[in-house]
C-alpha cells in the first residue's frame, strides 16, 4: 500500500490523515518536535466545521473542554444587531489533543522531520503533503511575514515560471525560491485569553473600532477568548489590545485581566504554486484566510478533504496527474479570490477613510484581479468535478 508523508502538526495535517486513512492509505505524520507544543488562537468552529470534523473523525466528542455558542452579537459600524449562530469556541490546542487519540489518527505514525532532507523524502514517499507547522507568535516588531518550517523541506528540482498557466509535465516542484506569495496586506491579530464576567454564555461578540475590530467569546466556565485585529504590527501588542478595549463600549465591560497576549499575523495570502508532480500545500502554507470571516477552520478542512481526494484520484489512475492537479489549483485559487472580494467589502463598510485600512483593501483587491486575469488565462472548467465520499470523480 503506498504510503504518504504529511508534513506539519496542525489541523490541516490531521484532517489529511483521516482523509487518506478513510480511503486507504498508510500516512506518516513529519513534525518538528521541539515546536510541536505551540498552538495558535483559540477558535470557533461553525457548523461547517463541525459537521465536516464529525465525518473526519467520528469517535471525538468536540464537547471536552468547549463551549457551546448559539448566537453572535456583532456591531460592525452601524446599531448593534444578535443573530442566531450556532458554534463552538475552543482552544486550538484542546482541539489537537482531541483529534490526536482519534482512532483514524492511531494508525499513522509520527516520525520526527528535523532530521530529514527533502530528498530522503521524495526517495521515500510517491506523495507529500505540506501542511502548517505551528510557529511562534512575533515576539518583535519585524519578524518575516510568512515563515514556513515546511519550505525547509520541499524538494529542489528546476525552477517554474510563476502564474504561468496550467501545471506541466516533468517538473517535479519548483525551487523554493520560485514560490510566489501573494500577501492581502501586513494586518496582525492579538490574542489574549481573559476571565470570564457573568453574563450569557452562550454569545460571542464582534465590535469595530476606529482602526480595527475586537473579538470576544466564551470558551469554558470561567475564561474566553479576546482577539483584536489592526492593520499594522504594534511595538507592543499588550499596550495595542489595551488602547483597543479603551475605544470599545461592549467589548471591553467583560473583560478583566489579560493573559497570554499573542501576536500573529493575520493578512489573507496565497501561495503559487499550490502543488506539483508528487507534493501538493495545504493550510497556511498555500492560503491564509482572513479571520474576519470566520472561514478559516471550515476552509482549511475543505482544502484538507480535497488535497486527499486528488492523490486519491492520481493514485488510482482514476484522473491524469496534470489534470487533478489543476482541479486543485484553480479550485482553491477560486474559493480564495471569493474571500478576498468578501473582505474587500465587508472592510470598506467600516474603514473606507481610514488610510491604513485603506492600503489594507488595495492589496487585497490588487491580488483578487492579478489571480482572476490567469484563470481567464487558463480557462480551466473547475464543474467537471465530483466529490463522492471523499473520492474525486470527472463528470
Amino acid at each position: 500500500m503506498t504510503r504518504v508523508a504529511v508534513v506539519g502538526d496542525s489541523l490541516s495535517a490531521y484532517a489529511v490523515v483521516a482523509v487518506l486513512t478513510k480511503l486507504g492509505y498508510h500516512c506518516d505524520l513529519l513534525c518538528y518536535p521541539t515546536k510541536s507544543n505551540f498552538y495558535g488562537p483559540s477558535l470557533v468552529l461553525n457548523d461547517v466545521s463541525e459537521t465536516l470534523l464529525a465525518e473526519l473523525f467520528p469517535d471525538v466528542n468536540l464537547g471536552i473542554d468547549s463551549q457551546r455558542l448559539t448566537h453572535r452579537w456583532v456591531c460592525w459600524g452601524t446599531q448593534p444587531v444578535q443573530v442566531e449562530q450556532p458554534a463552538l469556541a475552543i482552544r486550538s490546542h484542546s482541539l489537537l489533543e482531541l483529534l490526536r487519540k482519534s482512532k483514524v489518527m492511531q494508525h499513522m505514525r509520527m516520525i520526527d522531520a528535523s532530521q530529514l532532507t527533502a530528498q530522503q523524502i521524495s526517495q521515500k514517499y510517491a506523495w507529500t503533503v505540506y501542511t502548517k507547522h505551528k510557529q511562534g507568535a512575533m515576539p518583535t516588531l519585524g519578524e518575516p511575514c510568512l515563515q514556513n518550517a515546511a519550505r525547509s523541506l520541499l524538494p529542489r528540482s528546476r525552477s517554474v515560471p510563476l502564474l504561468s498557466g496550467t501545471l506541466t509535465a516533468g517538473v517535479a516542484i519548483a525551487l523554493s525560491e520560485s514560490f510566489q506569495s501573494l500577501i492581502g496586506g501586513q494586518r496582525v491579530i492579538i490574542t489574549a485569553e481573559v476571565q470570564d464576567t457573568p453574563k450569557s454564555a452562550y454569545t460571542c461578540y464582534m465590535e469595530s473600532l476606529a482602526d480595527g475590530w475586537l473579538f470576544y467569546a466564551p470558551v469554558n466556565g470561567s475564561g474566553a477568548m479576546l482577539q483584536t485585529c489592526l492593520p499594522i504590527t504594534p511595538a507592543n501588542p499588550r499596550r495595542a489590545l489595551l488602547e483597543c478595549l479603551y475605544q470599545s463600549t461592549t467589548i471591553s465591560t467583560f473583560v478583566n485581566d489579560l493573559q497570554k497576549v499573542n501576536c500573529f499575523f493575520s493578512a489573507p495570502h496565497l501561495e503559487w504554486p499550490l502543488c506539483g508532480l508528487g507534493w501538493l500545500m495545504v493550510g497556511e502554507p498555500a492560503i491564509k484566510i482572513d479571520p474576519v470571516s470566520g472561514e478559516g477552520t471550515p476552509f482549511a478542512l475543505r482544502s484538507a478533504i480535497l488535497a486527499g481526494a486528488v492523490i486519491d484520484a492520481i493514485l488510482s489512475d482514476r484522473i491524469p496527474d496534470i489534470s487533478a492537479l489543476n482541479h486543485y489549483q484553480t479550485r482553491l485559487t477560486h474559493s480564495f479570490i471569493s474571500h478576498l472580494r468578501g473582505c474587500i467589502q465587508f472592510y470598506r463598510e467600516v474603514f473606507s477613510t481610514n488610510l491604513a485600512w485603506q492600503a489594507e483593501i488595495n492589496q487585497m483587491i490588487d491580488i483578487a484581479e492579478t489571480l482572476s486575469t490567469q484563470l481567464e488565462q487558463q480557462a480551466v472548467n473547475v464543474l467537471n468535478y465530483r466529490l463522492i465520499d471523499f473520492e474525486l470523480h470527472i463528470g
